[in-house]
């Protein structure tokens, strides 16, 4: 009998964590990333140096709102995001594709500013939102990479942008 009750909990339990996964979702949120830390690699006289970066980036992480996104007209849309995707592992893991605006402080978005980032949730838990060069959490750490990575072993005019990499934290601004 003990045993019985034992495996009842444990299937309530389970049911209620792939409810969890399975309807996961975050809110519309803004938040404010602050860079900590810079480091990464100038291309100098045909090979990659050490280099220290000025930790100077601020950027507001804001999550659209794709439901009133597409109340819009056409040309007022973020036109880089597609609707919002889930994909569920079916081992208690689910991604969420949803579109973000990611902005400098104090600069102006336009239409094509939106992309689309994934949610990642374990057991119902964010885990991270992924946006390609940026992994964070609204209100926790973030780390940033270079974008481009130019791996040509003859760069035109010998030239390559640095590669960089940040670390900060981001917090909820609303």
């Amino acid at each position: 009998m003990r045993k019985l009750i034992m495996m009842c909990c444990f299937c309530i339990l389970a049911e209620n964590v792939f409810a969890d996964s399975t309807t996961a979702s975050i809110p519309i949120f803004s938040s404010l990333c602050v860079e900590e830390q810079a480091t990464g690699f100038n291309w100098i006289s045909n090979s990659w140096k050490p280099a220290n970066f000025k930790a100077s980036d601020k950027l507001i992480v804001r999550k659209v709102d794709m439901q009133a996104e597409l109340r819009l007209s056409a040309s007022q849309q973020q036109q880089r995001c597609k609707s919002e995707q889930r994909f569920d592992t079916g081992q208690n893991d689910l991604y969420i594709s949803a579109c973000y605006l990611i902005l400098k402080l104090g600069s102006v978005a336009h239409q094509y500013s939106g992309e689309m980032c994934a949610e990642y949730f374990k057991n119902g838990i964010l885990q991270e939102i992924d946006c390609g060069n940026m992994k964070f959490l609204p209100d926790g750490p973030y780390v940033k990479q270079s974008k481009f990575a130019d791996i040509s072993p003859t760069p035109r005019n010998g030239y390559k942008d640095s590669l960089v990499v940040a670390v900060g934290s981001c917090a909820r601004i609303n």
